[in-house]
């Protein structure tokens, strides 16, 4: 049965239509991203879902038993409880029941209860059945999951007693998110829940949401994220809701594969009507004006279909470079840098050769953006140098955007700077997405995403070949940053960058520089062959640390373990995948079919849950088949 659903859900506000007509519902287990451009409704459609708004026409839903738990973009919590007695709450009914159990056992004890049968068997039996439930709530792990949860959203011990009021903006966000977390309601509505954490906790939170019991459903411009978590996504646009079965990246591939079929069926039909019409227009008064009256009468029973959205033609950045450069890009010999108290990295060797392009990843605070500023010559280190090599010129792109000081327009401030046409302004700032009146926008005055897209257009005037990148991607929409993307992508030039994006990382990036304990490691390959081989690393530290007397018997089965048998269930193994992805192309493209969600609500079920059966059985069966191969 689903948690809740939409049928023929309108809402609207005076200058936009959020929902049109809108049908789609939510099955337990479900794990789904909700995306579409700024302002398109998404947040909204949440409000709906918490009776914070109200549909104007249509039905909502709900499941009487199931529980909706709800983070908001611009969560907001004031208290002057501490953030561990604000977790301890969540779970005031294990509490409840922990103290309930201890007076019984009191009870149990005095000898004229004991006496008395009757009233002793009533004491005994009710001690058994809360201690049931009590062991069923996992009532003895409540403390460590607190800690858990609030380790892995980045909360140290010290900060447990902080009041919810002495906590930032941030801090509360991710002390909401953590209580939400500790709830576990059916269905988690998170948006935007990957602001304010850093990468580690984005990574404890990706491992925490593949485990949830419940179903969700996610904002987030986080496309790594999204590519992690979710098994569905649901496009907002023009009030219209489209369904894609599969992650953020088959949602890319897919929706490309839609418009395309979209477009010659719509071209199809469109010259099919014209010739109609022609014949219309030809014979509606002639010898033929039967068969032209029945033409007309077919067009106008004809279902017509939609015109497809036009493709947006996205202006194409260029970082050109004035000169090529040696091999030998950059050297770090012997660095080292500390604060009082604080060692950031020390004796650092490394070489950037050309051509490179690599993301420096750790924690927060670890040094990354001092990394920079030194090899920048902004902050001078301890001991050791770095070394440009021959005919290196470096661009520059700073998070904090410093040198934007400005009472000037866009174009003036460009035409001045950079000594310009009003021409070569204009088509500068229109590669950067700023058109029409946009350039006549005072600086002062620009949003963080503005102001970003200012930056990298400059940085784009500078011509240098090792570009030096700290959070290029902090306020941009993800329109601009799929833009930054292909233009640093085809890149001639070195590129070193500091950035939490993973998916834009991911798409740039050929080498990871990891800071972490004042030391660097570097790793070829990109982000996702990184977090790989961090993986196979952390499982070989946990091998390596099993006592001897488990290594043993781990041994002793693997000495029983014929490799015969293994070879034998592993062709099994293989077979049931490849029966099984057929299956889930055939239901990928049963359920990506629009006419699907005509049909009576029992069929779309019963596909849902072939299809989350059948994902599930598939991540076992990979899971065994990696266990074997290994």
């Amino acid at each position: 049965m689903a948690l809740l659903q939409f049928r023929e859900a309108y809402k609207s506000f005076i200058d936009q239509e959020v929902l049109v007509g809108v049908t789609f519902q939510i099955q337990p287990g479900e794990r789904i991203g909700l995306i579409g451009p700024n302002g398109a409704g998404k947040s909204t459609i949440f409000k709906i879902l918490m009776g914070q708004e109200e549909l104007d026409e249509g039905e909502l839903i709900k499941s009487g038993k199931a529980s909706i738990g709800y983070l908001p973009q611009d969560f907001e919590w004031e208290s002057d409880i501490t953030l561990y007695s604000a977790m301890l709450e969540v779970f005031n009914d294990v509490f409840a029941i922990n103290d309930r159990l201890r007076e019984l056992e009191f009870m149990m004890g005095q000898k004229d209860i004991q006496d008395d049968s009757k009233l002793y068997s009533k004491v005994t039996g009710e001690y058994s059945n809360l201690s049931h439930k009590y062991d069923e709530l996992d009532g003895y792990s409540v403390e460590s999951r607190i800690k858990g949860v609030l380790k892995g959203l980045g909360f140290e011990a010290k900060d447990y007693q902080l009041k919810i009021n002495q906590l930032s903006g941030g801090q509360k966000t991710r002390a909401g998110l953590a209580r939400l977390l500790l709830i576990t309601p059916d269905l988690l509505l998170l948006d935007e829940p990957t602001n304010h954490l850093d990468l580690h906790a984005r990574e404890w939170l990706e491992g925490y949401l593949k485990d949830y019991p419940g179903s969700m459903i996610v904002i987030s411009h986080d496309r790594y994220f999204l590519n992690q978590i979710v098994t569905r996504i649901m496009e907002l646009r023009d009030g219209e809701l489209e369904h894609y079965h599969g992650n953020y990246s088959f949602y890319l591939e897919d929706r490309k594969r839609r418009l395309l079929e979209w477009k010659r069926e719509y071209e199809k039909q469109q010259g099919k009507i014209n010739q109609m019409e022609e014949f219309i227009r030809r014979n509606i008064a002639g010898q033929n004006t039967r068969q032209a009256q029945g033409r007309r009468k077919h067009l106008a029973r004809m279902e017509r279909i939609k015109r497809p959205p036009m493709e947006i033609d996205l202006p194409k950045i260029y970082f050109s470079i004035e000169r090529r450069g040696g091999n030998d890009v950059l050297k770090v010999n012997q660095l080292s840098k500390s604060y009082p108290e604080l060692t950031l990295f020390e004796d650092v060797d490394l070489n950037l050769y050309r051509g490179d392009k690599i993301a420096i990843v750790g924690p927060n605070g670890a040094g990354k953006t001092t990394f920079l500023k030194i090899i920048l010559d902004q902050i001078k280190p301890d001991s050791g140098e770095i070394v440009l090599g021959a005919g290196i010129s470096i661009s520059y792109y700073s998070q904090e955007h410093e040198e934007l000081a400005s009472d000037k327009n866009l174009i003036g401030y460009i035409r001045d700077k950079y000594r310009l046409t009003e021409q070569e302004a204009r088509d500068l700032l229109a590669r950067f997405l700023f058109v029409e009146d946009d350039v006549f926008k005072e600086i002062y005055k620009l949003s963080g995403g503005e102001r970003s897209r200012l930056v990298l257009a400059e940085l784009s005037l500078g011509k240098g070949n090792l570009l030096v990148l700290d959070e290029p991607t902090n306020h941009l929409d993800v329109t601009a940053t799929e833009v930054l993307e292909e233009s640093l992508k085809e890149f001639p030039g070195t590129i070193i960058m500091v950035s939490h994006d993973r998916f834009f990382v991911e798409r740039i990036v050929n080498k990871i520089w990891e800071l972490e304990d004042g030391a660097f490691t570097e790793y070829i390959g990109s982000y996702s062959e990184y977090k790989a081989k961090k993986d196979q690393q952390e499982k070989i530290i946990q091998v390596s640390s099993v006592s001897e007397v488990k290594e043993n018997f781990i041994k002793r089965q693997k000495e029983r373990n014929e490799e015969q048998s293994i070879r034998r269930r592993l062709e099994e193994v293989e077979l049931e995948i490849e029966q099984l992805e057929k299956r889930k192309e055939t239901l990928t493209a049963e359920l990506a079919d629009p006419t699907l969600y005509q049909r009576p609500e029992e069929v779309i079920s019963q596909k849902n849950e072939e299809y989350q059966q059948l994902v599930k059985r598939l991540e076992e069966l990979y899971t065994d088949w990696e266990t074997l191969v290994s």
